[in-house]
């Protein structure tokens, strides 16, 4: 036996050579007792042993090199390579940084165990984790010769064939992992894989296989965690712990995360969803598992929000791998229910790819990205569970699904072509126009045609047209019956709403991020969109696509189109495709449909940028649900009973305490239709089956006329009704966990049933341990008709002269009259209504101020939708016009009075409306004033106007005050019921 000198040390690859051994025959024999000794010392010393058993040429000497390469910092390894006569193997294998014995066995073309046994003595005294041997011969020698461990590893090629262990069953027979190497070629070879498995699978059913490259780094990270798992389990030190992860852990790629983070430092055991979450179990070396539990959140997908993790010491299993296990039974749930997501720009990039199979599939997602909410039929979330689980996933699909590396891993809408939804176009009859593959081109033709088409999309139908058409708008408008309120438009790309606004860095990134909302921006000067997008308007709703089927017909149809709610007005958004035939007749011209079922509605959500931050107007797709974690702990240390919030009766979104969390619902709409309170009443129902609870109380407005209200009333269990201002305020509170601090609350909006039997609407609250005080308010005018003011601004407008003026006054003022469009019948008529106080109420609402300010400095007399005045006055209101005007303690006459001189006077309109704003702003401000160092809320619809808003805020911060207002919880309606939620949860007696 004769050797070489030099012996490399972990680390050292380029100049290192391996140690040689000429083993003579008589070392041979005694083969089954030498093994069983190689055993022994094996364990004692706690060193793995990795047999890598194949034919020369199928790819294991560059698989062993790359791992020990790649694993070189994380395991101290050594190599036994056996050939007959060259070392080429041995040197580059020590090129890797490992010890390597070369064994020159002359003539015996196989090893044997005690050559192992000489090999291994020369290593003893270095300390090893990992011992590789690779058997040289032919290839039954695994059947014969012990080698003295039972970890083997069996390499075959795709250029060997797919019927590799047909023809040498001997050596499978025994494999613990089979790996397909060179499987990059696999397409050029034709290499079939499920035949390879299956032959594989009848041979050795408990053999894990592995199809990878080292050329290209496929598949090498599950290879490498197989390795590492077995190595760990065989070391000192062995821990286990569990981890149960509460928060937005679910339909976010946790588990795909979790068990990439687990297997990249070699830690075995499970992660699996739960009704209270994520459950990990875990184990490994101590020091990998602190690392792992150190990772786990500050590596968590984007999507990812851990509310709590809390970690047990358990003892470890001996467990090998790690796996995503089947989900718990259904249960009452603390995990968040995950919100839909838009194209991620890998996915979009492979429905653009030439060479891709997905290549304009328009329902590719992956785990970043694509439905959750609205296919979710109940938790935990998985595929089962869907509304997906009615399309088997294909092969390939099944592979990418089972593959850790893959960033399909687990996605549970995973589909393709072969085995996913489908697309098809129907005329408004329902009879196909064109299938899958012809119908965006056909749906696109249409939209550059003028033509209104239906669009199935994530959480509802939409209905598009194209938005440079002025006549394909109208007839929008015509059909649908909306007159003025503005669309939104969906460009294609972000460049493409560069052209179309001004956007701040702030919104651009909106604009792209995953939620996907409708950013309202201001818009460019230009000729890019019809003028009846957003008539009169200096703003624009833009939103990028939200699925692979938007982004496959915009870039068919080649220009920017409306997308907006596919119902008729005051209806639900239509989510079934035969409903939408029904629903829709008259409106749309054609119906781009799928067959996977919308489980639960959604529509698009809204946001703004006020003061630099985000305000959601509408809180729907791709935010909602929405968590209330400051109510969740304060539940949850009171151990509150369930209950559920209504809202009120416009933009109603329920909200809910289930037990175990708080979270707000996406917007419903307005309870006027019959259709909308079906729907409200479907969503309770709904929300109660995937939530598992059932409310102990409903909370709802005072008004006794909403039809929340009314429910609540019907539904045998006890009701707290909340007054509608002071759900603004708490809302704001809650959001900004404000809850035990003095707080000074503005809530301003348009109507609110007042315990006085008034309208109010032009608040300010103070908080104190009895709950919301009315501090101080607007003061009240006439609104001459009530609802018909409402729609009717020049109605609000008449109320507010009689009020400042009085009736004499007015009759020495006709040209106010004209101005309003008003006769001398009509005034004579709504003065003898407010003199007699006929269907004649009163109110404090700052949102009817703006509306008569409006109507007066605009002349506008009817409107179409809510705020439409309001949305006018801040369009032409100079930013900074200063404060000309003054509201002092509420009273708003001296302004009237004042900006009644400058409209005689002919003064610009956009200066005095600018300078209304600036009163407003300057009343808050004096209002603050009387309890300083108290923190200040700004809560309901009127705070959606950004003008108000900004100077209201600028005015207090520069007197020192620290103010908060609405962000994720709609400071408008669509935030009542989180207020309400808190109102119940904090402060249990009825508000005063």
């Amino acid at each position: 036996m004769s050797a070489e000198v030099s012996v490399p040390g972990p680390g050292t690859a380029t100049s290192a050579v391996p140690r040689v051994l000429t083993i003579e025959r008589a070392v041979l024999g005694r083969n089954a007792e030498r093994a069983a000794e190689n055993r022994r010392e094996f364990r004692r010393r706690g060193v793995l042993v990795l047999n890598v058993v194949s034919a020369p040429g199928s790819g294991k000497t560059e698989l062993i090199e790359r791992t020990l390469r790649d694993l070189g910092d994380r395991l101290r390894a050594a190599v036994i390579v056996g050939d007959l006569a060259t070392d080429r193997d041995a040197r580059r294998l020590a090129r890797s940084g490992a010890l390597t014995v070369q064994l020159t066995t002359g003539s015996i073309c196989h090893l044997e165990a005690g050559m192992i046994a000489h090999a291994f003595a020369e290593l003893a005294p270095t300390p090893l984790d990992l011992l590789v041997i690779e058997n040289v011969g032919n290839l039954v020698c695994p059947a014969a010769y012990d080698l003295g461990e039972d970890l083997r590893i069996v390499v075959m090629s795709v250029t060997e064939g797919e019927d590799k262990p047909l023809k040498y069953p001997v050596i499978f027979k025994t494999a613990q992992a089979v790996v397909i190497s060179k499987i990059d070629l696999a397409d050029v070879v034709g290499f079939h894989r499920e035949e390879a498995w299956a032959n594989i699978r009848g041979i050795a059913p408990q053999a894990q296989v592995f199809e990878l490259s080292a050329r290209t780094g496929s598949g090498l990270e599950a290879w490498y965690h197989f390795l590492l798992t077995h190595v760990h389990r065989t070391g000192a030190g062995r821990a286990a712990r569990r981890l149960v992860v509460r928060g937005r852990v679910q339909g976010v790629g946790f588990r795909p995360y979790v068990c990439r983070l687990a297997m990249s430092l070699g830690l075995a055991g499970g992660v699996r969803n739960v009704a209270e979450g994520v459950v990990i179990e875990v184990e490994g070396p101590g020091a990998l598992l602190s690392e792992f539990q150190n990772r786990l959140t500050t590596e968590a997908p984007a999507g990812a929000v851990m509310d709590e993790v809390s970690v047990t010491p358990v003892e470890p299993t001996g467990r090998v791998g790690f796996e995503i296990v089947p989900s718990g039974p259904p249960a009452a749930p603390a995990v968040r229910v995950p919100p839909d997501r838009a194209t991620c720009p890998a996915c979009r990039a492979e429905v653009f790819a030439a060479d891709n199979r997905r290549r304009h599939y328009p329902f590719t997602s992956c785990i970043e990205c694509g439905p959750r909410y609205t296919i979710i039929e109940r938790l935990p979330y998985d595929r089962s569970a869907t509304s997906m689980r009615g399309f088997t996933l294909c092969p390939p699909c099944a592979t990418e699904y089972h593959s850790p590396a893959d960033r399909r891993f687990h996605a549970e809408p995973n589909a393709c072509p072969a085995c996913g939804p489908r697309l098809a176009l129907w005329d408004s009859a329902g009879r196909v126009l064109a299938g899958t593959d012809e119908a965006v081109k056909a749906a696109a033709a249409l939209l550059r045609a003028g033509r209104i088409v239906a669009l199935k999309g994530l959480g509802g139908f939409q209905l598009l047209v194209r938005a440079d058409d002025a006549a394909a708008v109208g007839r929008l408008r015509q059909r649908k019956q909306r007159p003025g309120k503005p669309f939104a438009v969906m460009v294609s790309s972000l460049a493409e709403a560069e052209e179309l606004a001004c956007l701040t860095d702030t919104e651009r990134r909106w604009l792209t991020s995953p939620e996907n909302p409708i950013v309202l921006v201001t818009a460019r000067p230009g000729d890019r969109l019809a003028p009846n997008v957003a008539p009169g308007l200096r703003s624009v709703g833009l939103f990028l696509p939200t699925t692979p089927l938007h982004h496959l017909l915009l870039a068919e149809v080649g220009v920017p189109v409306i997308a907006t709610s596919g119902n008729r007005g005051g209806e639900p958004i239509v989510i079934d495709e035969h409903a939408a035939i029904r629903d829709l007749a008259g409106i749309a011209d054609a119906f781009l449909v799928h067959d996977r079922p919308i489980v639960r509605r959604a529509d698009d959500s809204v946001l703004r940028l006020m003061a630099g931050e985000p305000m959601v107007f509408r809180l729907a797709r791709g935010f909602a649900p929405w968590p209330l974690p400051f109510l969740e702990r304060r539940a949850t240390q009171a151990g509150a009973p369930p209950c559920l919030a209504t809202g009120g009766h416009q933009k109603v979104a329920l909200a809910a305490w289930t037990g175990h969390q708080a979270v707000l619902a996406p917007h419903l709409g307005d309870m006027d239709d019959v259709a909308t309170r079906v729907a409200f009443q479907g969503a309770v129902r709904d929300w109660g089956l995937l939530y598992h609870f059932e409310a102990a109380t409903i909370v709802c407005d005072l008004h006794p006329d909403y039809f929340t209200t009314r429910w609540a009333h019907t539904q045998g269990r006890p009701v707290v009704a909340v007054q509608h201002h002071h759900a603004h305020a708490a809302a704001c509170v809650t959001e900004h966990g404000l809850f035990g601090r003095p707080v000074l609350a503005f809530t301003w909006d348009g109507t609110g049933y007042g315990p006085d039997g008034t309208v109010w609407g032009g608040e300010v609250l103070a908080r104190s341990a009895e709950g919301w005080l009315r501090r101080a308010s607007l003061r009240p005018f006439p609104l001459p008709g009530g609802e018909a003011a409402i729609r009717h601004p020049n109605r609000t407008a008449f109320g507010l002269l009689y009020e400042c003026l009085g009736e004499d006054g007015l009759r020495q003022h006709t040209e106010l009259l004209d101005a309003l469009g008003l006769s001398q019948q009509e005034a004579h008529l709504l003065a003898a209504m407010i003199r007699r106080r006929l269907q004649t109420p009163a109110t404090t609402s700052v949102g009817r101020l703006f509306d008569g300010i409006a109507a007066l400095l605009l002349g506008i007399r009817e409107v179409s939708y809510e705020g439409e005045a309001a949305i006018a006055l801040e369009a032409v209101a100079a930013p900074d016009a200063p404060e000309w005007y003054r509201v002092s303690a509420g009273d708003w006459r001296p302004m009237l009075r004042a900006m009644l001189e400058d409209w005689k006077a002919g003064r610009d309109v956009g200066a005095m409306a600018g300078a209304f704003h600036a009163a407003l702003a300057g009343w808050a401000k004096a209002e603050s004033e009387t309890l300083p160092g108290w923190d200040v809320v700004l809560g309901g619809g009127c705070f959606q106007n950004r003008l108000l808003l900004e100077r209201t805020v600028a005015l207090l911060r520069d007197a020192g005050r620290s103010v908060y207002w609405p962000r994720m919880i709609p400071p408008g309606d669509g935030g009542l019921a989180a207020g309400q939620l808190a109102t119940c949860l904090l402060q249990p007696t009825s508000p005063r």
